[in-house]
């Protein structure tokens, strides 16, 4: 199987089966209204065009196949980011979990004194003309509780936890070349 996409162009809106079932995509208001933990935005928040929610790549349209529930029932409310809390609160969702069936989510890994080259590894590559958004979008600790949350959602079956050691990057040093010899050789 092929690690690289050969496909020149991707489609991302609605199929034909949405439109007949009469799916109408949220406007940029209503998907950032979707993904905030409260349901409302926040006092003296605004909607920049350089924001996600603009971008059609960053929700792209429901995958709806003809007799699917979304198909059949278009009129249902789909679940927010203020459900998925709700729903991680209540417990509502949680079965009886294997302890096999578990899923560790690693947090960004530390090091003291970062090599030049991996500096510029947190800043975001943006298309040509578009201005950096705000801090906001900074990989935060609030943000990585809440990504096993969105996770947790999914992943029903499964046990979804942070990782309880701490990760950091190792220096690579060309010693261990001939370290590695020295052990092949014995």
């Amino acid at each position: 199987m092929s690690e690289s996409c050969d496909h020149q162009t991707v489609y991302v809106n609605c199929g034909s089966a949405a439109a007949n079932a009469g799916f109408v995509r949220p406007s940029p208001e209503e998907r950032t209204l979707a993904m905030s933990k409260t349901g409302r935005l926040a006092r003296g928040a605004y909607l920049a065009k350089e924001d996600a929610v603009h971008d059609e790549q960053t929700f792209p349209g429901p995958l709806v196949l003809p007799g699917d529930h979304i198909a059949e029932n278009p009129r249902e409310q789909g679940h927010s980011c203020k459900d998925w809390f709700a729903m991680e609160t209540t417990q509502q969702r949680r079965q009886a979990i294997s302890s096999k069936k578990k899923i560790y989510v690693y947090g960004p890994p530390s090091m003291s004194r970062l090599p030049e080259e991996m500096k510029s590894w947190t800043n975001p590559v943006l298309q040509e003309g578009v201005v950096p958004g705000p801090e906001r979008w900074t990989w935060t600790l609030k943000m990585y509780k809440q990504l096993i949350v969105y996770l947790r959602a999914f992943f029903t079956t499964m046990h979804i936890t942070q990782y309880p050691g701490t990760t950091h990057f190792l220096p690579y040093k060309d010693a261990s070349e001939s370290a590695l010899r020295t052990h092949r050789n014995q």
